[in-house]
């Protein structure tokens, strides 16, 4: 039906204000648009790729909800609208997917969390495996001013230049040099790189 006259169509009142409340849009932004806002946070602070989300019956009763892994480093399990879990990550995630690994009559799925050089499964809603993936040698373009700055040669700020141009050369990072990229402020950058220092050869992505 259209719905781009200014009446709205012949439907009992009930359903058209039904309609309104779950779409608060202005009509001309109904018009252009072909989406029902179901739910809207403006303060739920979520950071996440798709590749960080996942629909999993998280407890094995048949419930379906949305599990992220959070670029703030948070696995959370929304559930309707509401927060049911939240737990915090050691690495910043790269991908989530969820999968059974038992053939039980009530199936309850591994969610795994790949985050730094580790594989994180959770069951239940709580921490259940951990997988923790070989150490990669470190390319000398990138140990170099890794091994300048463990030596007092350069600050953080000289650090991530370094790092920056090495990213811009097309040369693959590990961990730590991409989250030493994404940090602002001068302040979380000095103490984030001065924690990496004693192990940064051994991070792998």
């Amino acid at each position: 039906k259209n719905f781009s006259s200014t009446s709205p169509p012949t439907q009992s009142s009930l359903s058209w204000q039904s309609f309104s409340q779950i779409n608060p849009m202005t009509s001309t932004e109904r018009d252009k648009s072909v989406w029902l806002n179901a739910h809207h946070d403006a303060v739920a602070n979520i950071k996440a790729y798709s590749e960080c989300l996942c629909l999993a019956d998280v407890e094995g009763y048949g419930e379906y909800k949305l599990v992220i892994a959070d670029a703030g480093r948070k696995l959370r399990t929304l559930n309707g609208t509401s927060w049911l879990k939240s737990y915090p990550l050691v690495a910043q995630p790269s991908s989530i997917a969820a999968f059974y690994h038992t053939s039980s009559d009530r199936k309850v799925p591994i969610i795994a969390v790949a985050a730094g050089s580790s594989v994180w499964m959770h069951r239940m809603n709580k921490p259940y495996w951990q997988l923790d993936l070989p150490p990669l040698t470190l390319e000398e373009a990138e140990k170099a001013p890794w091994d300048s700055f463990k030596g007092g040669e350069i600050t953080s700020e000289m650090l991530k230049t370094e790092l920056k141009d090495l990213r811009d050369r097309g040369i693959n990072l590990t961990r730590n040099s991409i989250d030493i990229l994404s940090i602002e402020d001068a302040k979380k950058l000095g103490e984030f790189a001065e924690k990496c220092k004693e192990t940064y050869q051994n991070q792998t992505t």
